[in-house]
């Protein structure tokens, strides 16, 4: 091998392995929520932080793809729990660079009570979007543009842990046009 292709093949194994790690988290996150022992606690939280955070972290799976992952996302305190705002965003975004082409663009930025993320992926038709917001249980993932696999459990583990936050996800897709997914969560007092 050449230094190129072993550094292609230890980006994929990263990417393969922080799949792995993901959906480990959201099948104990799931557990625990299906079992009542996931405790959430909301307070005041800032989704600036969170986001700054949250981004750093994906930055390395978004290079792999060669994908800019733009943070814009500015002081913004709502009310709910801070590891479950975590979580989702996490989601979120590791479901945008997964539905981006090699080259692509994913953007995380404020809404009045939020955040969205969008990107410019190959979307879903709407009966596909009415089908994920309606799922009471885990349904068949796509590949990612590259391959990358899934369970179905992200959007699901996201649609769950907003709602015990009192807020609420909408999604806008279209085929190839892209995705943009808004997270609504109580204000802060």
């Amino acid at each position: 091998y050449n230094r190129d292709e072993i550094q292609e093949n230890l980006g994929k194994l990263l990417a393969s392995s922080d799949n792995q790690l993901d959906l480990l988290y959201n099948l104990q996150q799931m557990s625990l929520i299906e079992n009542g022992k996931q405790q959430l606690s909301p307070v005041r939280i800032d989704l600036g932080s969170i986001a700054s955070e949250v981004v750093s972290n994906m930055q390395s799976y978004a290079d792999l793809k060669h994908i800019a992952l733009v943070n814009n996302v500015k002081r913004s305190l709502v009310m709910a729990d801070r590891n479950a705002v975590r979580t989702v965003l996490r989601n979120l975004l590791s479901n945008a660079i997964k539905f981006s082409q090699e080259g692509g663009r994913v953007e995380v930025g404020n809404t009045e009570d939020g955040f969205y993320v969008r990107d410019h992926g190959v979307g879903m038709t709407e009966e596909r979007v009415k089908e994920l917001l309606s799922a009471r249980q885990i349904i068949v993932s796509q590949s990612g543009t590259k391959g990358e696999g899934g369970t179905g459990i992200g959007l699901l583990l996201c649609r769950e842990l907003i709602r015990r936050n009192k807020g609420n996800i909408s999604i806008i897709s279209e085929p190839y046009q892209g995705t943009t997914v808004t997270v609504q969560l109580p204000k802060s007092e």
